[in-house]
């Protein structure tokens, strides 16, 4: 209709259409199907665009809308609640779906805002209320509702909101279940007597139905939330579950009972039509998105891409052509001189009885052409080439602007990110940004093997904390110089005016912090103002602290660069298509890992982050002098049940690394940190080697160790480290008091607290060092006669170090060494409540290794800390 002619009143319209053969493909309800006040389509769909009424709701079924909470067909109950949490009311979708919901029909809802739980669950949480219809049911316990959530963190959110809004007079004990790979954890589940709601993801309830499936003969109600991404990312697990829930309708004595599914969603797509027709009886359908009502009255849509200055000849063409039978054309122009135009132009034809779309895509639109590509292929649309090459290079010019970007976390934590096309970070390497970033004069190490100290976990595979250096430990000088400084009360200057970014001091405890102020609040309350938002630079974790006990830090403690590094373990991800760790892991390796030493071998570093694999916990005995690893971390997180394998996490990794071309780092590592001793190292091969197992157990390894895989200096007394390992290292000679008795002598270490601690043994000779703390000390002692080596121990009594040397020859000695040495006296008092231990052989067989253990643990009273001890 030309916009100069008068508007054609109903009956005219109904004429026209009878001879022109228009046919109405759908109906848009504002809510009546049918319009009676003789406005036209054209200046209604207007009307619609410019005014305030309602957007338009394409429907399966004619719904009478509820547009006010006083007329929802809710419970009084559940009416207060959502009052309470200050509830605005129905919206626009939510006025249309309550009340099919409500009465038990099976529905369809596909909106923009479909991700929303509460578009369906005030009228299923009020359904559940009505106990009569569920008389039919078995007595057992059961659930009569199932919410299937695409993921445990959505999940997550809606058994929130049923602990909001289910406290009514008929409690429904909702539960929330996400159930692991073992096999025995679907088996052993329990549910509270009296639940009715269970939320889960498919992969959980499908194992659960495994070998519970007599728990859902009570099922009623199938809520299906995000119904298009259940069925991307588990369309199997999805229809399996269909299948049970088609069966147990069948049952006979359920036949009263409600049997009811709901599907809600952004996005409508062919298994929601598959849905509808295989598992739902005479569904309700309401769409409110009117592009997805398109795909839903399968609309052809056609796109041509032109020049904005040819536009209106483009369209001319595609409707420049003899009609065999006059169609309706509905033309949508940007002003009203283009209207004239294309009023001028050839009669529309659309070709077949199917509704067609017509898009044409200018240089102005560059914006929308991804968006555009992504509908055409959800359409199954034929789709320019032409669009293809355009929204390459604006993908491509998309990802350019991200270069200053952070690395996307989940490119680093898995090897991949499901939602690159929206995801605002970097998805390539930046060879300015992500150069390994120095910790002092030395860079993160491309390679090798390191010590670390998990301060902070972000989630079970990504840690913030320290790469330890015993030897050069820069931040544990640092540590002490500022505790010895602040020590003075007179240096505890509180910061008056804190300035965010700035670097300060932080009392914890007995320890003092170098802390970077990320946040401040900006709100009136003088309480809220006291509240700072910190870092802990060389930790990595943050927290919340009050203003005053920030602390002046002089200039001097700001020369050290930030010692935090982010770790990241590789090969292993979310089971269950998930990308984000389920919390119950997080806090596992949370209390297995936080503040303790680990070793780990690099695999790659770039910026301020290091990817480790393996990295384990190693258990030094020296009585038995092998090194024990305690636990592999990609193995705990494997046998948990909620990992899986991800080999192609590091492969991705490097060809990324690759194709960025970046700079040789060819830097030793002797250069960059020192390397663990060759103990750790062959523990870390061996770990690599045998962990590939999806879902191993984690067994005890051990090795031997090698008396001579040390170099030590020959000096006595105040000695110190020979330049093989460390030139600058001071190091003090412990006090120590010794006796013996007819095969062994005794040594009596006079130190305590000894976390760190190494004993070799020569024929003539032993080599003791240990840390306490920030000292080092060290013993090199040269023996006066001989001893056998292998027979010789040292073990943690009493919190002390005792070292037992087997004679060579059953004699006595007239002296401990060769020469005389200030800080080794005769015990007089001969220490007698000191054991004799048995000798244990240099190598144990890893069968018996627990049972050595216990026995050295119960023989010497020791604790499982004595053995926590750093393989230098």
């Amino acid at each position: 209709q030309k916009p100069h002619e008068k508007p054609l009143g109903l009956a005219e319209k109904k004429e026209y259409d009878k001879k022109n053969g228009c046919v109405k493909l759908l109906q848009f309800l504002n809510p009546d199907p049918l319009r009676t006040d003789g406005i036209s389509d054209l200046q209604q769909l207007q009307k619609l665009k410019s005014g305030p009424q309602q957007p338009v709701a394409v429907l399966r079924n004619k719904i009478e809308p509820c547009l006010t909470m006083d007329v929802s067909p809710l419970s009084a109950d559940l009416k207060k609640a959502l009052q309470r949490n200050k509830f605005p009311g129905p919206n626009h979708t939510e006025s249309y779906s309550w009340p099919p919901i409500a009465r038990g029909y099976d529905v369809v809802v596909i909106s923009h805002c479909g991700n929303d739980p509460l578009l369906y669950l005030p009228p299923v949480l009020t359904i559940l209320q009505t106990e009569g219809c569920y008389k039919s049911l078995p007595s057992r316990n059961g659930p009569l509702a199932v919410i299937v959530c695409p993921g445990w963190k959505k999940a997550q959110l809606i058994f929130e909101l049923l602990g909001d809004y289910s406290m009514s007079s008929r409690p429904l004990h909702p539960v929330l279940l996400t159930i692991g790979l073992r096999r025995d954890e679907a088996k052993n589940v329990k549910l509270p007597r009296g639940c009715d709601v269970i939320v889960t993801t498919p992969y959980s309830l499908l194992r659960l139905l495994t070998y519970q499936s007599l728990l859902f003969l009570r099922l009623c109600h199938l809520i299906l939330d995000e119904v298009e991404v259940l069925f991307f990312e588990a369309n199997e697990q999805i229809l399996a579950i269909l299948h049970n829930f088609k069966k147990n309708i069948e049952v006979e004595e359920r036949e009263s009972a409600p049997h009811q599914i709901v599907a809600v969603g952004v996005h409508w797509d062919k298994h929601i039509e598959h849905l509808i027709k295989e598992f739902m009886n005479d569904p309700y359908v309401v769409i409110t998105a009117t592009e997805e009502a398109a795909l839903y009255g399968n609309v052809q849509q056609v796109v041509h891409l032109c020049l904005e200055c040819e536009k209106t000849s483009t369209l001319l063409q595609a409707l420049d052509f003899i009609p065999s039978q006059a169609q309706k054309t509905l033309i949508f122009t940007c002003s009203a001189a283009e209207t004239e135009i294309v009023c001028k132009g050839s009669p529309a034809e659309q070709g077949d009885k199917k509704t067609k779309s017509i898009l044409l895509l200018t240089e102005r639109n560059a914006s929308d052409a991804v968006g555009v590509l992504r509908y055409l292929e959800r359409a199954d649309a034929k789709v320019p080439l032409e669009l293809y090459e355009f929204t390459a290079g604006v993908l491509e010019a998309k990802e350019d602007k991200k270069a200053r970007r952070p690395l996307c976390p989940y490119l680093k934590a898995l090897g991949f990110c499901k939602n690159k096309r929206i995801c605002p970070d970097r998805h390539h390497i930046n060879p300015e940004m992500d150069m390994p970033r120095k910790l002092s004069s030395q860079a993160l190490p491309m390679f090798g093997c390191i010590k670390i100290i998990p301060f902070y976990i972000s989630n079970a595979t990504n840690y913030f904390g320290r790469i330890i250096d015993k030897h050069v430990d820069l931040c544990a000088t640092l540590n002490a110089e500022m505790n010895e400084y602040f020590k003075n009360s007179s240096n505890k200057t509180t910061v008056e005016k804190a300035e965010k970014f700035g670097l300060y001091g932080l009392a914890e405890k007995t320890l003092f912090h170098r802390v970077q102020v990320l946040e401040m609040s900006q709100k009136e309350d003088t309480w809220v103002l006291d509240n700072v938002l910190v870092k802990f630079i060389d930790e990595g974790r943050t927290g919340l602290v009050t203003r005053g006990q920030l602390l002046h830090l002089p200039e001097n403690f700001h020369t050290l660069p930030p010692q935090a590094v982010e770790f990241i373990v590789c090969r292993v991800k979310p089971a269950d298509n998930e990308i984000e760790w389920n919390p119950k892991v997080t806090r596992y390796i949370h209390h297995k890992i936080v503040g303790k030493l680990h070793d780990a071998k690099v695999v790659l570093a770039l910026g301020n982050t290091v990817w480790i694999d393996p990295m384990v916990h190693i258990t030094k005995l020296s009585n038995l002098k092998t090194s024990i690893i305690d636990y592999n971390v990609r193995v705990e997180i494997l046998s948990m049940g909620m990992g899986i394998d991800n080999p192609e996490h590091v492969e991705q990794l490097k060809k990324l690394y690759k194709e960025a071309k970046m700079p040789a780092f060819e830097e030793s590592l002797s250069q960059t940190l020192a390397p663990p001793s060759a103990d750790a190292a062959a523990c870390l091969q061996s770990t690599h080697q045998e962990d590939g197992g999806e879902e191993r157990e984690v067994d005890s390894k051990t090795k031997s160790e090698d008396p001579e895989s040390e170099t030590l200096s020959e000096n006595t007394g105040d000695t110190s480290i020979s330049t093989t390992t460390q030139p600058h290292l001071k190091s003090f000679h412990p006090q120590i008091k010794w006796f013996q008795k007819d095969d062994v002598v005794i040594l009596k270490i006079r130190i305590r607290n000894v976390k760190d601690y190494k004993c070799k043994y020569f024929r003539d000779r032993v080599i003791f060092s240990a840390w306490v703390g920030d000292k080092f000390y060290l013993a090199d002692m040269n023996l006066q006669a001989n001893i056998i080596e292998d027979d010789c121990k040292c073990i943690i009594n009493n919190d002390e170090p005792i070292i037992t040397l087997a004679k060579e020859r059953r004699e006595s000695w007239n002296s401990l060494l060769k020469q005389r040495n200030p800080n080794v006296a005769f015990d007089f008092d001969h220490w007698e409540d000191c054991e004799e231990d048995s000798h244990f052989s240099k190598v144990i067989n890893s069968k018996n290794l627990s049972h050595k253990v216990a026995e050295v643990v119960e023989n010497s009273s020791t604790t499982s800390e004595d053995y926590e001890s750093d393989s230098e």
